[in-house]
């Protein structure tokens, strides 16, 4: 290409080159590393910080803000809001570096609270960061995080100013709050540090647990080895002696345990397992001792460490059921932590953890009778071709099959959950249960006191003196309240066969007789019709009646009965019932032939002996007299009609002779004149009328 031709070209990129030039010396905009400001005053370190608040500003009106309140004491991180328990430094100190960083995006500068709203940056409504160095009063740094429009960008501003700031770090969110709402407020379970003990187990040569039945220690000891012989050499000369082989070691059981039982060999696994970290579920108040079983705990489980250090624990368990309380003795200050009951149960494992225990030799099939021996009372029970039934005490009521049923599957199935020592407090084993086989053979199951370590009671099985425990779902299953061994509707019969009822109450008797077609009503005075509703609610009410409670302790009623009642039948015995009260006011009830007192609901007692008369049908209410007619409304005068011109008069037939309608009013002839009234319907001067006159007075009337 020629010169000439390039000389164009040349100019143009002449020309653009300077139009570049000139729009670079025009570019004024800043920096992106210059656009964003820094929340936390400058120079300030995260290393400098001992105290850091984190609060929701959106408390009621005269409420102060639930804080949680971390500070560094003796260089160690806390949760002093929280019963100063430990706090997890890293999350600590991680958070803090997060709010000495803050660089936020300018977006606008408010003009008022009602501005701050709409980015729910106002003081009581927004989340509250504020970090202190040493004892100040001021916060070296103080943040409000407001609302986040999306998952990576929260507005926020400096206390006290009204820039408005956007960032990428949520620190509401990293102080562990994720619910929405301006109340949402921070938890300290977020900073605890939940690590209760972190043991290494091959640092660990002993262990020893304490319960509050029984103790039991374990050891390492080591392994005998033999040595092996120095082998000749091929010349005749003697080898060099082997080197002694290293240490083995082993767990062994130095104290405690079951006498002539073998502890599994994962019992001492478990324990040194939960040892090396042992975790909490919370913290509690370490000035209460008592609430968590710790003012003289009842647990306490020693690890023996190869320096001869020793680590103690200890605990309790208030509820044998429930989490149980820890703490290191040796802390300073003390920490109290919630253990959940799994957690607790691995460090104290139970005894069938540790043993394989006994249990009745007998299975749910072989279960033919049962008989309960507890203080105050006795019950047995019979299984009858195939049916459960009781036979003492016999109350002729039928039984509760379910009961009994899950009384024999439980028998046949349940076994020891753990064991105590010979010499623990065990209370004494006052209700026996004896058990039947179908071969004749017979077990027995004797019930001490409430378990110590265990929600449940002391056992022993067969006559034997070593002392196990049964779980109270096992206990409840057996030891039922004696009521739950039958069916407690009383009475079954046909309320057709019923032909007489007498009701007593007092002095005051009625009889109640049904006849064919209804109820008839006696007392002293007359017989008279019943109230039929009511005399069959009587019967209805006798049929589906349920007892409250057997009285074991009653054989008839204390004292003389308030009331009774005798149900007759076409055929057979009649039903007697009697009815009292005990020195509480409680409703009572003897039936004949029965051998002990019931409980009945008050309501029942009331239905039979209330009023006696409400049986009696009442008297028919008088008739009312009838209603006055109302008074006619008066009848308005028709507008005067305009005059019109009368039509020629036509020819008016003859009027027919005037008709009389006579009527004689009892009475002397004298006593009124007669009345003559047109009749209506007509203004002719021949129209009928009636005529009213008296009649003759009849001899001897008056």
């Amino acid at each position: 290409m020629s010169a000439k031709k390039l000389i164009p070209f040349i100019i143009i990129l002449v020309v653009l080159a300077g139009v570049a030039f000139l729009q670079k010396g025009k570019d004024t905009s800043t920096p992106i590393t210059e656009q964003f400001t820094r929340l936390a005053p400058e120079g300030l370190e995260a290393d400098s910080l001992d105290r850091l608040e984190l609060y929701a500003g959106a408390v009621a009106e005269g409420e102060e803000p639930e804080k949680v309140v971390l500070a560094k004491v003796d260089d160690a991180w806390r949760v002093t809001s929280q019963f100063n328990a430990p706090a997890k430094a890293e999350t600590v100190t991680e958070y803090l570096e997060k709010l000495v960083g803050l660089k936020g995006e300018y977006r606008a500068k408010a003009g008022s609270d009602e501005e701050l709203a709409s980015w729910q940056l106002k003081d009581d409504e927004a989340f509250h960061v504020a970090a202190y160095e040493g004892d100040a009063e001021e916060p070296a740094v103080h943040v409000l995080v407001g609302k986040a429009p999306g998952s990576r960008s929260v507005f926020l501003r400096q206390e006290g100013a009204m820039e408005v700031f956007q960032e990428a770090t949520n620190l509401r969110r990293d102080a562990g709050v994720y619910e929405d709402g301006v109340e949402a407020k921070p938890e300290p379970d977020h900073w605890l540090d939940k690590d209760v003990l972190k043991l290494d187990q091959a640092q660990v040569t002993g262990v020893s647990l304490t319960y509050p039945d029984k103790a039991l220690a374990w050891e390492q000891r080591e392994v005998p080895q033999e040595t092996p012989e120095p082998e000749a050499t091929e010349d005749g000369e003697e080898a060099a002696p082997t080197p002694p082989p290293a240490p083995v070691y082993e767990w062994a059981l130095a104290s405690g345990g079951l006498d002539g039982e073998t502890a599994k060999e994962t019992a001492t696994t478990n324990i040194l397992t939960k040892l090396a970290g042992l975790t909490a579920t919370d913290v509690a108040d370490p000035d209460t001792p008592a609430e968590w079983g710790l003012e003289a705990p009842a647990f306490r489980c020693e690890a023996t460490l190869k320096e001869g250090d020793a680590v103690v624990l200890e605990a309790g368990r208030p509820d044998p059921a429930g989490d149980a309380y820890v703490r290191v003795a040796s802390a300073d200050p003390p920490v109290v932590y919630q253990v959940s009951s799994w957690n607790f149960e691995q460090l104290f494992p139970q005894g069938e953890d540790l043993y394989t225990l006994p249990k009745p030799a007998i299975t749910t099939d072989e279960v033919a009778a049962v008989e309960v021996a507890r203080p105050g009372s006795s019950l047995r029970f019979e299984k009858v071709d195939g049916n459960w039934t009781v036979t003492d005490p016999a109350l002729g009521l039928d039984a509760q099959v379910t009961t009994l049923s899950g009384m024999a599957t439980t028998l046949g199935t349940w076994k020891p959950e753990d064991y105590a020592a010979a010499d623990a407090d065990t209370g004494s084993f006052d209700t026996t249960l004896t058990v039947t086989s179908t071969g004749g053979a017979t077990h027995t199951i004797a019930l001490g006191g409430p378990a110590k370590s265990v929600d449940g009671r002391y056992v022993k099985i067969d006559g034997g003196a070593q002392v196990y425990t049964m779980k109270d779902t096992d206990v409840q299953k057996l030891l039922f309240e004696p009521r739950d061994a039958f069916q407690l509707s009383l009475f079954d019969f046909n309320e057709a066969d019923v032909v007489r009822v007498d009701v007593a109450k007092g002095e005051e008797t009625v009889t109640l007789t049904q006849q064919t077609d209804g109820w008839t009503f006696t007392d002293a005075a007359a017989t008279s019709p019943a109230d039929v509703a009511k005399c069959d609610d009587l019967l209805a009410s006798l049929v589906e009646m349920q007892a409250a409670d057997i009285r074991w302790e009653m054989p008839a009623l204390p004292g003389a009965p308030e009331g009774s009642l005798t149900v007759y039948f076409k055929s057979g015995d009649p039903l007697q019932l009697s009815f009292g009260q005990d020195g509480e006011g409680q409703a009572l009830m003897a039936v004949a032939g029965k051998a002990r007192v019931f409980d009945i609901y008050g309501a029942d007692r009331d239905r039979f002996l209330g009023d006696l008369t409400a049986y009696k049908q009442a008297a028919p209410a008088p008739e009312a007299p009838p209603a006055p007619a109302e008074a006619a409304a008066p009848v308005e005068a028709a507008p005067e009609a305009a005059p019109e011109v009368a039509p020629a008069p036509e020819a008016v037939p003859e009027a027919a002779p005037a008709q009389e309608l006579s009527v004689e009013l009892p009475g002397a002839a004298d006593a009124a004149p007669a009345v003559t009234i047109p009749a209506p319907g007509s203004n002719a001067p021949e129209a009928p009328v009636i005529t009213v006159q008296p009649a003759p007075e009849a001899e001897g009337q008056s």
